[in-house]
């Protein structure tokens, strides 16, 4: 099969008006404005992928649980299942992504502060809402652990 001369030129014309359009296309192309930040971007992510994965694992929910209670319990304050609780709302306590069981501490007002700090300075825990009647503090917290 032979190529007549009009149609090597047909062919020569085409690709030269595809390579033409193709520049003029590649030359009024603009980048996203956030272009030259992307490889910093992606180092500040690297570093602090990093830096969370050096951090400490947690402990073991049921062992932090039963160190809350020992805490609470040593000092004489009341340590109860917040959903066993009378007065539990959901609204009032953590629902985060973390493993986790909800706590009340019930008692004196200081003394529940005390053994919240104490609670807090030996296992993970969150302290979320209180109240205060009758010289009664009930103080809600989230032990959290895998």
């Amino acid at each position: 099969m032979r190529f007549s001369k009009a149609m090597i030129l047909a062919i020569l014309v085409m690709l030269v008006i595809a390579i033409k359009l193709s520049m003029n296309f590649a030359q009024s192309r603009t980048l996203p404005a956030d272009y030259d930040t992307v490889d910093d971007m992606l180092a500040s992510l690297q570093t602090e992928v990093q830096v969370i994965s050096r951090l400490d694992v947690l402990p073991k929910l049921e062992q932090s649980w039963r160190t809350a209670s020992s805490i609470a319990g040593i000092a004489g304050i009341e340590y109860t299942n917040f959903e066993a609780a009378a007065d539990a709302d959901v609204n009032r306590r953590y629902s985060g992504p973390l493993k986790h069981w909800n706590a009340q501490l019930e008692g004196s007002p200081r003394p529940v502060i005390a053994v919240a700090k104490a609670i807090q300075a030996r296992v993970p825990a969150f302290l979320y809402d209180y109240a205060i009647s009758g010289g009664v503090m009930k103080l809600n917290i989230t032990v959290v652990g895998n």
